[in-house]
């Protein structure tokens, strides 16, 4: 394949920067430059200044437009998908990646259904899907794991596993649950300190992926769950309990209608965020209280849970356990705590705090 494969990433100033893939992987001082998210923190220190202005999103105006909008949806997808074709047949891969893209973003459009089963609590929609511009990462032909040989971040990546494809690929059709999570959480923590309302916080991280993932996460899907810790900075625990080996780890027989004993394991969580993994998906905790806790759903979005908190996430879990049941299961939903340095050593955050 070789190195004359770039894909281009659109800053916020709007100038459009090319990246060697192949170098990028090979190099660990080039991945973790690029995996600091530097232009993403700027924006979202820029926003603990000056908030942006609500937008229509959770307004009447935006459920009227989705609304109006929703029957035409049919004819956008035949259109993309009639491009995306034209493209291909043409050997203009990137746009028909693109195309394919756009033609996802339609077909799997919840909004509207989320938005009327949660209402307000819904803060930040999210689409567990590449945002748009990425097409051309995402077009990407795929990469040998020999390239990563060089980059000792990426070792387990360069292996494998069983359940790996054999090479790297850069299109996740199934979705970026993991590296969208992950990637959350690395920007929660780089950026908690220059806000004053938790709650904005969590907003402004999540309006990152409202329209999908971003680049560094749908590279964080591409590594080995391991390696992608390890280019973070970003560790992980289980949390434990002198009487409990996983305390934070619901089994799976326990994942029933209504367990007492399940909530309690929510319930005495720790204060704190959370990789929340479940089985084929992962998401994202944040408890701030005993009754109140957010959470990050890369196929719904930013969710505000208050009240009986244990029976809310709870029951929240097992909608995905109606959907992906499998008696070979031994665990069901895990709580991980992300731990470290504070995950900031690696990003210079005179970029962040210059605006604060």
């Amino acid at each position: 394949m070789g190195s004359s494969y770039s894909f281009g990433i659109r800053s916020p100033s709007g100038s459009m920067a090319r990246v060697d893939l192949p170098a990028l992987l090979s190099s660990e001082q080039k991945l973790r430059q690029y995996m600091s998210g530097e232009e993403q923190i700027r924006t979202i220190a820029k926003e603990a200044i000056n908030p942006p202005v609500s937008s229509l999103w959770q307004g009447k105006w935006q459920v009227v437009i989705l609304t109006v909008t929703k029957p035409f949806d049919g004819v956008l997808i035949i259109f993309w998908e009639a491009t995306r074709g034209l493209a291909y047949v043409l050997c203009m891969p990137t746009l028909s990646t693109y195309c394919h893209i756009r033609s996802m973003h339609v077909s799997k459009d919840h909004r509207l259904y989320t938005i009327s089963r949660l209402g307000q609590d819904l803060l930040v929609p999210s689409m567990n899907l590449p945002k748009s511009s990425l097409a051309d990462l995402c077009a990407h032909p795929s990469l040998s794991r020999e390239v990563v040989k060089s980059n000792p971040l990426l070792t387990d990546t360069r292996k494998g596993s069983p359940f790996s494809p054999k090479s790297l690929e850069f299109f996740h059709k199934k979705g970026t649950c993991r590296g969208m999570s992950d990637w959350f959480l690395y920007l929660y923590f780089a950026t908690k300190d220059l806000f004053s309302d938790p709650e904005e916080h969590l907003k402004a991280v999540a309006r990152r992926m409202e329209t999908g993932a971003t680049a560094q996460a749908t590279l964080l899907q591409t590594f080995d769950y391991t390696d992608g810790l390890s280019v973070l900075d970003l560790f992980r625990t289980p949390i434990c309990d002198p009487n409990s080996e996983k305390f934070g780890t619901i089994p799976y027989k326990l994942f029933k209608k209504d367990n007492s004993e399940a909530k309690d394991i929510i319930h005495n969580l720790p204060l704190g965020a959370y990789h929340l993994g479940v089985a084929f998906h992962a998401m994202t905790f944040v408890k701030s209280s005993p009754t109140l806790g957010y959470l990050f759903d890369p196929n719904q979005g930013l969710i505000r849970m208050r009240g009986d908190l244990p029976n809310k996430l709870f029951q929240y879990c097992l909608k995905y356990k109606q959907l992906n049941d499998s008696p070979r299961l031994k665990k069901y939903a895990e709580f991980i705590k992300p731990y470290g340095p504070e995950v900031l050593n690696k990003v210079n955050f005179d970029l962040a705090f210059s605006y604060h």
